[in-house]
């Protein structure tokens, strides 16, 4: 995944960081680092959350939420579900939460309720309790009014393989109140999710 532009994608989650933390946590969390990072030898992890502050700039120190790069290419969706799932462990932190035991492997009842709360779907296992999430009708239903037009990590098959492709023609749409910028490959008529304002097209 060499090709894709990783300060690009992080410039994105960081947007949808900061749009979860003000429409489900009444933008009270600290803004972690957001980084991409590969597993590893984690195999099925999504991304992660240190409970401590892992970057410092000798003034103060924060958070890192990471999300797999190996797992990029899900759908946007999902990509916000793992996001959602691991403000959620920087929610209980910052609270004095314990969600975790078993090294941070074993996602506890105290996580399920926040996760719940925070309009996840949560699933248990024995190995790692309630570590399977997934986003439910609500988060949906917000998502694809405010989040659709934002993101552009996915890439073709042949490009992440190294191969060759054909680049379709990109139709630039901003919005003259807040400058939020969407590209198609057609021109349509959007909207813009901030203001709710017609974007104009880039000539």
């Amino acid at each position: 995944m060499k090709d894709i532009n990783n300060s690009k994608m992080i410039e994105q989650l960081e947007k949808l960081f900061s749009r979860l933390n003000k429409d489900l946590f009444e933008d009270k969390l600290p803004l972690p680092i957001i980084t991409i990072q590969s597993r590893g030898k984690r195999k099925g992890v999504l991304g992660w959350f240190t409970t401590y502050k892992a970057w410092e700039n000798g003034i103060g120190g924060r958070y890192e939420i990471n999300i797999v790069a190996e797992h990029l290419d899900r759908p946007y969706l999902e990509i916000a579900g793992t996001m959602l799932h691991e403000m959620c462990h920087l929610y209980n932190e910052v609270n004095k939460i314990q969600d975790c035991s078993r090294g941070g492997t074993y996602h506890n009842q105290k996580f399920k309720d926040t996760a719940e709360k925070h309009m996840l779907i949560v699933e248990h296992s024995s190995k790692y309790g309630f570590a399977h999430t997934k986003p439910n009708e609500d988060f949906e239903k917000l998502f694809s009014k405010y989040y659709q037009y934002d993101f552009c990590f996915r890439k073709t098959k042949e490009k992440l393989s190294g191969g060759n492709s054909t680049k379709a023609k990109s139709y630039k749409h901003f919005c003259e109140c807040c400058g939020n910028i969407a590209r198609t490959t057609k021109i349509i008529k959007l909207i813009c999710g901030e203001c709710n304002k017609p974007m104009m097209i880039e000539e």
